[in-house]
């Protein structure tokens, strides 16, 4: 078997198969899948790879397989957690028991064997900031325990494996697993270093708010520190109008109006200087316990602060924006960006039918009556600040203007 030209080309074919594999590891941990799901993905593909090997076999004596089936499971416990290594294990375990043969026990006990290796490697090296060479040097060595399972097989069928298949077999899976542990910890470093230079970026270089990596790392800097509660809720600050707004404003400009409603913002509460954008036309606010219970004083003085005195956007453009305020509930151990996902969730436009949609809309004598109380209110005296004038029109006509 060690000088058959057919099995190291069978061989050859299940290394490049794998590092194929490791090279799909980068793409899933980058897409917007959860530390989770990508597990779960990573755990299935890896589990495939492993059920494919043991279906393309080398099988010198009948019911002896020999394939590279404990290299995904040794690089799932190593590299990608237990959630995926026991996905792994299962799907590997359930292939192997399936196909049969005299050398089921001790396949499914390398398969153990394989997963106790990968997972302690992962857990001694967990301390080290970056792995050495030789640390992958000694997961390739420990992972040929596996073939001590071949003590399990009986006695005829054992000699000729440990004399025959042992030598060449761990070989190949010592290259193919210091090859494949090697591709997996770079793309790792990498996948770490750009994480590291993304949450180097504190603020949105437009209009400064936080992103949102910094947004919950500075909330958990303050609530460690003690200089502010954990937060009870969410307060989002939302221009209104916006189609209206942006055909006034310039698209370069656009962006810098949620800065200004941020600088702004810093005047409502305290910590109101931590403010993270949820997209190009809203931002949120962390509010407290205190401030949760008090959300009608707090969304009050926000809506009045905004409408003091008008935007000064350009020099040449200076406008009263109106903004929407709402508070979300944000439950201690629901993350983030679940919550914000929510939050999205509920600002997206309710479809309303025709008849719906005529009722709602005021007629043209209902405008022209709400106009001339506007104009002939006796609340609105000569001393009336502009800011008070849009205010009390918005109260009468139920929107507010954009001026």
């Amino acid at each position: 078997m060690a000088y058959s030209s057919s099995v190291w080309f069978d061989f050859t074919g299940s290394l490049a198969l794998i590092v194929v594999l490791t090279g799909a590891y980068g793409y899933v941990k980058r897409r917007l899948f959860t530390h989770q799901q990508s597990q779960m993905l990573l755990g299935l593909a890896f589990g495939g790879v492993a059920c494919l090997q043991m279906n393309m076999p080398i099988e010198p004596v009948e019911g002896l397989i020999l394939d590279l089936r404990n290299v995904p499971m040794v690089l799932c416990g190593a590299f990608l957690g237990m959630r995926a290594a026991l996905l792994c294990f299962a799907m590997a375990v359930m292939t192997r028991y399936g196909i049969g043969g005299l050398g089921m026990w001790a396949g499914l006990m390398g398969l153990t064997i394989s997963l106790l290796v990968g997972a302690a490697w992962a857990w001694l090296t967990r301390s080290d900031s970056s792995r050495r060479f030789t640390h992958l040097v000694v997961l390739a060595i420990a992972s040929s325990g596996h073939l001590g399972a071949g003590f399990v097989l009986p006695d005829a069928t054992q000699a000729w494996f440990f004399a025959n298949a042992a030598i060449p077999l761990g070989v190949m899976n010592f290259a193919s697993i210091l090859i494949a542990a090697y591709m997996l910890d770079q793309e790792q470093g990498k996948i770490t270093r750009e994480n590291r230079l993304a949450a180097a970026v504190v603020c949105d270089p437009d209009h400064g708010a936080l992103t949102r990596p910094a947004f919950e790392r500075e909330i958990q800097l303050r609530v460690n520190a003690g200089t502010m509660q954990a937060p009870a809720a969410l307060m989002v600050v939302k221009l209104r109008h916006t189609s209206a707004l942006f055909s006034i404003v310039p698209s370069i400009l656009r962006n810098k109006i949620l800065g200004l409603i941020r600088i702004r913002l810093k005047q409502a509460f305290v910590n109101a200087d931590l403010v993270c954008a949820l997209d190009s036309t809203a931002l949120i606010v962390p509010l407290d316990t205190n401030q949760f219970l008090n959300r009608a004083d707090v969304e009050h003085d926000v809506m009045q602060l905004m409408r003091s005195e008008p935007f000064q956007v350009s020099n040449d453009i200076s406008k009263l924006i109106a903004v929407d305020t709402k508070v979300f509930s944000w439950s201690r151990g629901v993350s983030l960006e679940a919550t914000l996902r929510s939050i999205k969730f509920s600002f997206l436009p309710k479809r309303k039918n025709s008849d719906n949609w005529a009722a709602q809309k005021p007629k043209i004598p209902e405008v022209l009556k709400l106009n001339v109380a506007l104009v002939a209110s006796p609340t609105l005296s000569d001393q009336s600040t502009t800011a008070d004038l849009f205010g009390k029109a918005e109260v009468l006509m139920g929107s507010r203007h954009v001026s």
